[in-house]
């Protein structure tokens, strides 16, 4: 045995949607998902007694309810639609042949997963069942790799000493790099952005406990998605100021495009689409003597957008199976 468990041997583990929620499916359908750090946990509530009993001394406290979070965050590679379908919920697939296209757009619902966390020098498997994705996002910038942040809740913890899928699928790791980025504002090529930003925000309801569940979370259901970010400019003009200032309505597309960003190997891209937003206006301010960045919060939504959601990401690859 080990004297101590090492972050270096630690491995994650994600299923395939599970059929029945907080159950590791039949078939597990396990794919390794590459991480740089992970807070998952599951935390049991300590209720404090108050009763009197002619003694400063304090009583033995209950146990209440068990909480499930947690974040993993990433760098997002061109095979990572499994986890691009946790965060949105919807996805359609199609291509003929070894290129593949996925669309992913906001679902009615969202897949429940197990999600393990290997610690593989003591042959200790951490399984958070029935885990659905409650904010994810990334960030492009001129350079470096592509970050992906995933927050997660779940309904349960359970321990084992053998992985649930001795076979699941590694499919490496060769992370998209903003160097491959292009950015579009209102339909149109700009290249004065520094920074973009971007979250999901699935707002779960965590709070569903019943009576007789031991403390654990009953289900997980789904509330109002929020999609917000922001956009780092160089400020050269007041074009994008004046379109917060009107509350004109503006659209973004990022493209991450490795070769010629078809789809078969080493040509893989991804496209992320907010067809309907709003800057919120915000002056820019002079920090020293450098040059002058102007900042815009914006939030997007869908009202009448050709792609019927308020984010769209378009995946290409050679991953036949999500």
């Amino acid at each position: 045995m080990p004297e101590q468990a090492t972050g270096a041997n630690g491995i994650i583990t994600i299923s395939g949607a599970e059929t029945t929620p907080g159950a590791i499916p039949a078939i597990p359908g396990g794919m390794i998902f590459p991480f740089e750090s992970e807070s998952l946990q599951r935390k049991t509530e300590l209720i404090k007694s108050n009763i009197i009993r002619s003694s400063r001394n304090a009583s033995k406290p209950n146990r209440g309810k068990r909480d499930v979070a947690g974040n993993i965050k990433t760098e997002l590679n061109p095979f990572m639609g499994r986890q691009l379908l946790m965060g949105f919920g919807a996805v359609t697939t199609s291509g003929a042949g070894p290129n593949k296209t996925h669309v992913f757009k906001i679902g009615d619902t969202l897949p429940y997963h197990t999600i393990e966390k290997g610690f593989t020098d003591l042959g200790r498997y951490f399984q958070y069942l029935g885990c659905k994705c409650n904010k994810i996002g990334s960030e492009v910038n001129p350079s470096g790799i592509l970050p992906l942040d995933m927050d997660f809740m779940g309904l349960d913890r359970i321990i084992d000493n053998a992985t649930f899928d001795a076979t699941a699928v590694d499919l490496g790791h060769d992370p998209f790099e903003c160097f491959e980025g292009t950015i579009k504002e209102g339909g149109v090529d700009i290249a004065i952005i520094t920074a973009l930003k971007w979250t999901l925000e699935n707002n779960l309801d965590g709070d569903v406990y019943c009576i007789g569940g031991a403390g654990k979370r009953y289900r997980i259901p789904e509330g109002a998605t929020v999609v917000s970010g922001s956009l780092t400019a160089l400020f050269d003009s007041d074009a994008l100021l004046t379109k917060a200032t009107n509350g004109t309505e503006s659209a973004l597309e990022t493209s991450i495009v490795r070769g010629d960003g078809l789809g078969t190997a080493g040509n893989e891209s991804l496209i992320l689409n907010f067809d309907e937003l709003i800057f919120q206006e915000q002056d820019p301010i002079i920090k020293d003597k450098k040059g002058i960045l102007i900042e815009l919060p914006w939030t997007a939504y869908w009202d009448n957008g050709a792609n019927s959601t308020s984010i769209m990401a378009t995946l290409k690859n050679t991953q036949a199976t999500l």
